[in-house]
């Protein structure tokens, strides 16, 4: 009952942090602060097709400032979470492809707001 527990949690918290899901989650246009991109050195899109990935890397060029969330702020193994981040979105990424391909020929890039 307990193992099940903390697998449930480290689920959840895997989930909550990936760049998959804010990337898959957003709109058309999304502030940069939603995405918790504030500080990093991304343009002023992110493509839909490896999305995930592609976040994690614009999180990991940030100068310094609290980027991606508080769950990206904490390390395993001395390895930051967005590194840990970038294999698990990129096969998340690859097996929603058939539908990010779609999105991005029907919508184009996510379109970030900057403040």
């Amino acid at each position: 009952m307990i193992l099940r527990s903390m697998v449930a949690l480290l689920i959840a918290a895997g989930v909550a942090g990936c760049g998959s899901v804010r990337t898959l989650s957003s709109d058309n246009v999304a502030k940069v602060g939603d995405l918790d991109l504030g500080g990093t050195a991304c343009g002023d899109k992110l493509p839909r097709v490896y999305g995930g990935v592609v976040y994690n890397v614009c999180v990991l060029s940030g100068d310094g400032h609290r980027r991606g969330g508080a769950l990206y702020r904490f390390g395993l193994m001395e390895y930051p979470a967005p590194v840990i981040d970038m294999g698990l979105s990129a096969v998340a990424d690859t097996l929603v492809l058939p539908y990010t391909l779609y999105r991005q020929n029907r919508d184009g890039d996510i379109q970030m707001l900057r403040e």
